[in-house]
């Protein structure tokens, strides 16, 4: 769990210091396009090096329930996003309650 604490921050932090310092200047389209980067770059890395590791990738039945939290998670991020090009306070929050939610199931569930 400590790893994966240290992974976590060491490849987010520049993209922190990048929104917050975006955010401040005035300037939030600098950040949301890095915060999309970011994810999208984040993603393919993380599937190319389970590919290539060879080893065994753990897998529990609920891919269901999976798929139906990233799919709503991604829709509210489209329909938040569309609206002034620019996530609100309120969209933001509603999006971290839903990722709340899924992190109780994946863990406790």
């Amino acid at each position: 769990y400590i790893s994966l604490i240290v992974l976590s921050l060491g490849t987010n932090l520049p993209e922190l210091s990048l929104a917050i310092r975006s955010v401040v200047s005035g300037k939030k389209d600098i950040a949301f396009g890095d915060y999309m980067g970011s994810a999208a770059a984040n993603t393919l890395l993380f599937g190319i090096f389970t590919l290539l590791s060879g080893g065994e990738v753990i897998s529990v039945n609920n891919f269901f329930k999976t798929f139906l939290f990233v799919a709503g998670g991604l829709i509210l991020f489209f329909v938040f996003s569309r609206t002034k090009n620019m996530l609100s306070r309120k969209a933001g929050l509603t999006l971290f309650i839903l990722y709340l939610i899924f992190a109780f199931f994946q863990i406790g569930g």
